[in-house]
């Protein structure tokens, strides 16, 4: 436990000191022996449909009777900022949990597993975030078209011989890499290459050749990022060897040396 009275509807705002989702979950993951915890809890009423603040009855809550007063901006920046800003993370119970991480994920059986669980069970008039049932349904809603418009494009292009698969692929693939979380320029380049044998004569209009210039952009630039990993990680081993062979020609009385000539394996 984290602590004796943290309740679902509590937003998270600092965990040891780290404020950004993943620091926070990696923090408590590390279960480290001591946790400094600031969380916002809502006050002086009772949250619809949990019978106070918390997932508990009024009885039950401590907070349910708490005076209400007015954040003054001149003198509260920290509250007010709290309060305006999108910073919060809040707990949810894990049937609830399950629907919130299934709108974002792309898979309508788990979505609509998550939001049957949520509806049969017992809390299904006390949910902490209501919101996120009609963010879900509405999820589902767009993932089951999509499925029936995949469906009914592939019925199509089985009962048919046509060039209209080939783009519409081409295209497919050309976009999903630009989307592509990973930021993989290889995946990139690849579907850059597809696009053009698939879509020769498409390829030539203004409209592909704006979305190939774009294309070409991001796998450059998701290629100088990687290389830029690569040369941060190797930088420190370098760094060594260059203190190293200070050392080396210090010790030979040698020092100052001119590397003018060396190849690098030498230097």
């Amino acid at each position: 436990r984290i602590a004796p009275d943290l309740r679902p509807g509590d937003a998270l705002i600092r965990v040891n000191g780290l404020s950004r989702a993943a620091d926070m979950l990696s923090e408590l993951s590390r279960g480290p022996a001591v946790l400094a915890v600031l969380l916002l809890r809502a006050a002086g009423g009772v949250r619809p449909g949990t019978g106070g603040t918390g997932c508990g009855s009024a009885d039950e809550d401590e907070d349910s009777e708490a005076e209400v007063f007015e954040v003054d901006g001149r003198y509260d920046g920290e509250l007010s900022a709290l309060a305006e800003d999108v910073k919060k993370h809040t707990l949810l119970p894990e049937a609830e949990a399950k629907v919130a991480m299934s709108i974002v994920e792309s898979s309508l059986e788990n979505l609509e597993r998550s939001l049957t669980a949520v509806q049969e069970s017992a809390q299904a008039d006390e949910l902490v975030e209501p919101a996120t049932l009609d963010d879900a349904q509405k999820r589902a809603f767009l993932l089951g078209n999509r499925a029936r418009t995949e469906a009914q494009l592939q019925k199509l292009y089985d009962e048919t011989e046509s060039e209209e698969e080939n783009h519409y692929k081409a295209n497919l693939g050309l976009r999903t890499a630009m989307a592509d979380p990973s930021f993989d320029p290889d995946n990139m380049r690849h579907a850059v290459s597809e696009f053009l044998r698939l879509c020769p004569y498409q390829a030539t209009s203004s409209a592909a050749q704006a979305l190939l210039c774009r294309a070409r952009v991001l796998a450059e630039l998701w290629t100088w990022r990687r290389r830029c990993a690569q040369l941060r990680e190797e930088l420190p081993s370098y760094a060594r060897g260059v203190v190293a062979k200070e050392l080396e020609h210090r010790r030979a009385g040698t020092w100052p040396y001119s590397m003018k000539g060396e190849s690098a394996e030498e230097a």
